[in-house]
């Protein structure tokens, strides 16, 4: 199989798609010949992620999705079960706006707090739960993670 077309007729979602790393990713996996769902936030910023897949001869499709609510999260991966019939890879890109601030642990409200487990922890356990019996039941699922370095080399 050439490296172009290692993911042919496999779906993937990727949150997070609507710009940055995120688009990248979605961009690389339509490339590689998968069909992408674009889970962004702002549907006009996963619109432009589309359109840059379908320029490049890619499949996909755009799909709001705030991973935070539960609904939103399983209409996104529902999305790629009607669309496709079937799911392969989840990539959990999404992060905070606050991700790349540097905060005093003093300046942490809660409402900060929420913020950032709630894109981080419980939109993972939605996802995961959204698509676990699906990923299983390719033979050939992954669930991917992406995090930032910070927990282990921390900047002032």
């Amino acid at each position: 199989m050439s490296p172009t077309t290692s993911l042919q007729g496999r779906t993937a979602i990727v949150t997070g798609a609507g710009g940055g790393i995120g688009r990248g990713l979605a961009q690389a996996l339509a490339a590689a010949g998968a069909n992408v769902i674009v889970a962004a936030r702002r549907a006009a910023t996963g619109d432009e992620t589309l359109a840059l897949i379908e320029a490049a001869g890619g499949r996909g499709l755009s799909v709001q999705t705030d991973v935070t609510q539960r609904h939103a999260v399983d209409a996104a991966v529902q999305a790629a079960i009607t669309r496709y019939g079937g799911l392969d890879i989840v990539v959990h890109n999404a992060s905070s706006g606050q991700s790349g601030a540097s905060t005093a642990c003093e300046a942490i409200d809660d409402a900060r707090w929420d913020e950032q487990f709630a894109i981080a922890l419980d939109a993972a356990f939605y996802l995961a739960q959204a698509s676990f019996a699906h990923l299983r039941d390719t033979g050939r699922g992954r669930f991917i993670i992406l995090s930032s370095a910070q927990a282990l080399h921390g900047v002032p």
